[in-house]
């Protein structure tokens, strides 16, 4: 038997009833009786229908208005002899057993109400569980060695090593200090309030309330007085010193260094606009080091942070709301805020499957390919190039410049932060990063230039990305192209068609259009897509949409928040 039945199961369920049944007949045997012990003491849920069972026998046993009913625990009283139609269960057996028990059974009854009285007692401050020393806040693209993405809002390991191969992290201490952690970086949380980083850089605020947080490194320590600082532990080498450099923004800490030759030395105290590197090799201790607010870092980066979506029963599955953080804030949009785009140019490799559309889709290809806002529909694999555009793309004709044009439905409005989403189905054998592609203008202009997209925001694995629903790859006649002629393409059971045997994931990036060369302002209509061929797989961009230049507009009964700094 395990140690605590939090959930009996049914045969369980079925040998506790009997085994009361064979202790209130008086034919338990010693083994049956110790079972029963078990059954009791492991588990809160058995205790209370022990309970139930014993005051519904003593009520059968005793019946109504001759005797009060018998309760484990109580002493045994004399009874006349029950009458001849006794209900069920005769009296002398009870009488014979509970008198033989009474002593064990008082003490069980003891620890039985004594436990549901500690069970269904009111938590109190001082019995609540402890909150973690640290939680996970806020990651953007983090990858740590050997383990899974960290959840937001999970504890963070405590005393334990870990190592942040590339991304950001964002740690909630308990005490109220917050750190953001850059890779590659190796860091241990080892308290509430108190960070141990060996290697990489990290940020620290510590607001009124948390003073006293610790960084330790292997040079020394960083003590908060109420400030933000950042600190970073460089390993040395040929070309550059070791150490650890600490940063002050705001407010002031108190440096600590151990050296390797004398010992402990004396703290310094820096204030806003100071730096100083400590080093624990051949004595050197604090050293000067010209102050560089660069070094700090108070938010994440822009990125997409989750998204919904729903399937509907022709197994369409549909962007419904995207949360994002754009100039340091996180936003939240309903779909309908959205700018959709469509395709306006598409030309592919020879051969391959250039749709996806849902698995239960019928009618026209036309039809499902521009309906806005699908997350498994759409012109994929497209064609490419290794090198990005640096001309405008030749859109009609036998030499047309592979990949795929689109157009938005409203121009988008080079804002603050990123301006559009780009999709991506993807399974798990595809590139763990996201499908490369380039990003161009259709028209280019002085100023303007292509980008490289090497990884993605949500990738598959991650919790804010969607499985979508299953979808399929028609393959009709190869005249149809881009445009009306799609629109009478029918989808039938005779389409030739290739079904996928593994489940996708809708990967999403940000872009900003000043990557691209827009002024603050400046709109943009229409952009290009390429493959940038670095493997053998191709993007699938299946939904593209720019985000408004105005503030979101939620409603009151969404599930997204209101605008919140840096909170996903």
């Amino acid at each position: 038997m395990s140690e605590t039945l939090t959930n009996p199961t049914p045969a369980e369920l079925r040998e506790f009833d009997a085994l009361c049944d064979a202790v209130f007949d008086g034919a338990a045997s010693a083994e049956q009786v110790a079972r029963l012990e078990g059954f009791v003491l492991n588990s809160p849920v058995l205790r209370r229908r022990y309970v139930e069972l014993a005051d519904q026998e003593a009520t059968l046993a005793w019946g109504d208005g001759e005797l009060a009913p018998l309760r484990i625990g109580e002493a045994v009283e004399a009874a006349s002899p029950p009458p001849p139609d006794r209900p069920r269960r005769r009296l002398w057996p009870w009488v014979a057993v509970h008198t033989a028990l009474v002593a064990c059974a008082a003490a069980l009854w003891v620890f039985v109400t004594e436990q549901i009285a500690r069970e269904t007692a009111p938590i109190s401050a001082a019995t609540a569980p402890a909150p973690p020393a640290a939680v996970w806040a806020a990651s953007a693209g983090a990858e740590l060695f050997g383990e899974a993405a960290p959840t937001i809002g999970a504890a963070a390991p405590v005393g334990r090593e870990q190592a942040l191969l590339r991304g950001w992290v964002r740690l909630r201490f308990a005490d109220g200090a917050e750190a953001v952690l850059e890779g590659p970086a190796v860091f241990e949380v080892a308290a509430a309030d108190r960070l141990i980083l060996k290697a990489g850089r990290c940020s620290v605020h510590a607001p009124d309330g948390a003073e006293g947080f610790r960084v330790d490194t292997p040079d020394g320590q960083v003590l908060d007085l109420g400030t933000r600082f950042a600190v970073r532990v460089r390993e040395g080498d040929g070309e550059a010193d070791g150490g650890t450099e600490v940063h002050v923004v705001e407010g002031a800490a108190e440096l600590h260094c151990v050296s390797r030759s004398d010992g402990t030395e004396s703290p310094d105290r820096l204030v806003t606009g100071q730096a100083r590197r400590l080093t624990a090799v051949g004595g050197a201790g604090k050293g000067p080091l010209a102050f560089d607010p660069a070094v700090y870092r108070e938010i994440l980066p822009d990125r997409v942070i989750a998204y919904d979506a729903q399937t509907d029963p022709h197994d369409a599955t549909r962007l419904t709301a995207l949360t994002v953080q754009r100039a340091g804030e996180t936003l939240s949009y309903p779909a309908a805020d959205l700018i959709p785009s469509v395709v306006t140019a598409f030309h592919a490799p020879e051969g391959g499957y250039p749709y996806a559309v849902p698995s239960g889709a019928d009618g026209s290809l036309g039809r499902w390919l521009t309906e806005p806002f699908l997350l498994n529909a759409g012109h994929i694999n497209p064609g490419g190039s290794r090198e990005p555009l640096t001309g405008d793309p030749v859109l009609d004709g036998p030499n047309r410049t592979p990949g795929l044009a689109m157009r938005f439905t409203t121009p988008v409005t080079n804002a603050p932060g990123p301006d559009l989403v780009l999709f991506d189905i993807q399974s798990v054998v595809d590139p763990p990063d996201g499908d490369a592609f380039h990003l161009s203008p259709v028209e280019f202009r002085p100023g303007l230039r292509s980008i490289t997209v090497r990884r993605y925001d949500l990738t598959v694995g991650d919790p804010g990305s969607t499985v979508v629903a299953p979808f399929v790859l028609p393959k009709p006649d190869p005249a149809a192209a881009v445009g009306p002629t799609l629109d009478a393409v029918r989808l039938t059971d005779e389409t030739p068609r290739l079904v996928p045997s593994l489940g996708f994931t809708a990967n999403a990036v940000v872009v900003d259009l000043s990557d691209l060369g827009y002024a603050a302002g400046e709109t943009a209509d229409a952009l290009f897509v390429q493959d940038a061929r670095d493997d053998p797989k191709y993007i699938d961009p299946t939904l593209i949409v720019g985000l408004p230049a105005d503030p979101p507009r939620i409603p009151a009964s969404s599930s997204h928040p209101r605008p919140r700094r840096d909170t996903p």
